[in-house]
């Protein structure tokens, strides 16, 4: 059995939109990377995209009913509105939509979401 990642945040841009096993040509890369000091600031559109797919997965999960997705979502983030969520509680909404994607039987624990 061959586990595959993607990334849901990566400042870097190295990984980028794909599917991979991570071999030790990935430590290499990303040893490489950190070699260069490069000063890694939040990017608005890495944010913007991650909040999209996370609405994205919980819409599909939730078959496009938009009320029961913003209920789940807002249970895992207190409430706050998508302006104001931390990269808590993305992580929180990450691992909250595997979690129910695995329990619902849309995937099997090795992947996440897109």
């Amino acid at each position: 059995m061959e586990h595959y990642v993607t990334v849901s945040k990566d400042r870097t841009s190295i990984f980028d939109q794909k599917i991979f096993t991570i071999t030790q040509e990935t430590g290499k890369i990303l040893r490489k990377w950190l070699d260069t000091g490069a000063d890694v600031q939040p990017d608005a559109n890495d944010i913007r995209n991650t909040i999209n797919r996370l609405y994205r997965g919980y819409m599909d999960l939730f078959g496009q009913d938009v009320q029961s997705a913003q209920t789940a979502m807002q249970r895992v983030t207190g409430g706050r509105a998508s302006k104001d969520w931390t990269d808590e509680d993305m992580r929180k909404l990450t691992e909250d939509l595997a979690l129910r994607m695995q329990k619902k039987g849309v995937m099997d624990g090795s992947e996440v979401p897109a």
